[in-house]
């Protein structure tokens, strides 16, 4: 007769237990109170204000409860609990440990919600005439986050540890994955998803101002959280390509990994909104376009959170998801659904309206100003973002087809890039120099012929300094790069130049 393994095991500590069960209710208890926060921003009474305002706050806190509860799990090796055990172990260190916490699904569900909480305590009580709106279309978001973990929760005990009634504790854990025992997974989390939790803000101050038919005033409030979130995010996209770069030993910062592009595609929408925000706060235009732009950086990271959890990249990604629980993924996916067709009917409903009605009429002068290369910016942005969502769809466009699902190679992506890359670099190095007043072509290259100068000479040095032995880049000679026409050819040596030197230019502008 078999030994039971159970035998000789202690039992896991009532407080842990009570503690897990605490981390359940505080779900519940956030998806409750954003669902009343919710119900109550449909009211203009003064006396529901408060009480809206405290279900919101109570939400936000009972999901920095759940993040808390599940920390102290994981620290003080509590393996009774299923997402526990396969995280973490004695052996790995406090810090390990701690980031076990977000290195799987529903943990990185829950550091999404702990910071989304974060920017919407912060953000409420600033929102002024558009907080029941605002406050209304959070609540939605964070609603369904609850919602998800609910059903992807990280508090369910382990299968087959029950003896006699009692819940007993396992020696030990699975551990970290040795892929992610790296430095990086303690700190790239954590900023990247903050950065992704900023988008939530704009979108929901575009909601609010096209609920208010307010095209103006909303600009002030989310142009710094806009800001920080660009800044925030970008810093943790470049912290994921170091990371990648030390672990996988691609050759390079980036490859154009789908599950990479998901973080990139958001990033470049919120770039192009930051600068469309600067061109309506100085020129009173792109109303329109900075309501639409408010929403797509979320909206874009919503479905690449859908494309990354769904399976659908399994066979093309080098990282490793985990598919969702079939019911939390449909409400995912209902969210996503939902979530693109109410803004398509604002867009069309109010924006367009609004920025018709607040359209100005003046005749314009000749010649260019800044809000031409801003403009010129903007778009190859906008169009740069389409293209990657594009390959970063590859997979689900082919399987669609009934195919297996293929990924976009990264020569094809660096093709499609270098049409977009230049003009983006040209405007971001001529627009500090250029006027809001429209002047004349001939005036903006005299005022930018001395940084034009100073940018070749640098990069004609750089180029003398790696041709040397000790310094220098090993080229061999005639090597070549593919052209972005296929099948085509370039001297490697004049494009490296020519890329040096819009980057140069660009910082010495």
């Amino acid at each position: 007769m078999q030994e039971d393994p159970l035998i000789g095991l202690p039992e896991a500590p009532s407080w842990g237990n009570s503690l897990g069960l605490c981390g359940q209710y505080s779900v519940y208890l956030a998806l409750a109170t954003f669902v009343i926060a919710l119900l109550l921003s449909f009211s203009n009474s003064e006396k529901l204000t408060k009480l809206r305002r405290i279900s919101f706050y109570i939400g936000c806190a009972s999901f920095f409860a759940t993040f808390g509860i599940l920390a102290t799990l994981f620290l003080k090796d509590q393996f009774q609990f299923d997402y526990v055990f396969g995280h973490s172990s004695h052996e790995n260190p406090w810090s390990y440990k701690l980031a076990s916490v977000w290195t799987a699904q529903e943990g990185s569900f829950l550091l999404w919600a702990f910071f989304s909480s974060m920017f919407g305590l912060l953000t409420i009580s600033k929102s002024a005439n558009y907080e029941r709106a605002y406050t209304g279309t959070f609540a939605i978001f964070l609603g369904v986050l609850a919602a998800i973990l609910v059903r992807e929760t990280p508090f369910d005990i382990l299968e087959g540890i029950t003896r006699n009634g009692k819940i007993v504790l396992p020696p030990d854990g699975v551990g970290m994955v040795p892929g992610l025992q790296n430095y990086w997974v303690t700190i790239h989390p954590p900023v990247v998803f903050s950065g992704f939790a900023s988008l939530t803000v704009p979108f929901a101050y575009g909601i609010a101002a096209m609920v208010h038919g307010d095209g103006t005033s909303w600009l002030k409030l989310t142009r710094a959280p806009a800001i920080f979130g660009m800044s925030i995010l970008g810093l943790g996209i470049s912290m994921g390509g170091l990371w990648a770069y030390e672990t996988q030993g691609w050759g390079g910062f980036w490859a154009w990994d789908p599950v990479e592009n998901v973080s990139l595609v958001p990033w470049l929408f919120l770039v192009a909104l930051v600068h469309g925000i600067i061109v309506q706060t100085a020129q009173k235009k792109w109303i329109t376009s900075n309501l639409i732009l408010s929403g797509i950086p979320f909206l874009a990271f919503v479905y690449g959170t859908f494309l990354t959890r769904s399976g659908l990249l399994d066979k093309v990604s080098v990282h490793s998801f985990a598919s969702m629980d079939k019911q939390a993924l449909m409400v995912l996916r209902t969210f996503l659904v939902l979530l693109v067709l109410v803004y398509i009917g604002f867009i069309l409903a109010r924006a367009i309206p609004m920025g018709r009605a607040a359209k100005v009429t003046a005749e314009e002068k000749p010649g260019v100003n800044r809000t031409t290369f801003y403009q010129l910016g903007i778009l190859s942005l906008s169009l740069l973002s389409f293209v990657v969502a594009i390959g970063m769809s590859w997979a689900v466009i082919t399987a669609i087809g009934g195919g297996e699902g293929a990924k976009v190679e990264e020569d094809v992506y660096h093709r499609a890039v270098i049409w977009f890359f230049i003009p983006i670099m040209l405007a971001m190095g001529i627009a500090p120099h250029v006027s809001w007043r429209h002047e004349g072509v001939k005036a903006i290259l005299t005022r930018l012929g001395g940084i034009a100068t100073l940018s070749i000479g640098f990069v004609g040095a750089l180029l003398l300094i790696f041709k040397n032995a000790q310094f220098g880049v090993g080229v061999e000679q005639g090597a070549t790069i593919n052209s972005v026409i296929k099948g085509q050819s370039l001297p490697l040596v004049p494009v490296m130049a020519l890329l040096i030197l819009l980057c140069v230019f660009v910082g010495f502008s």
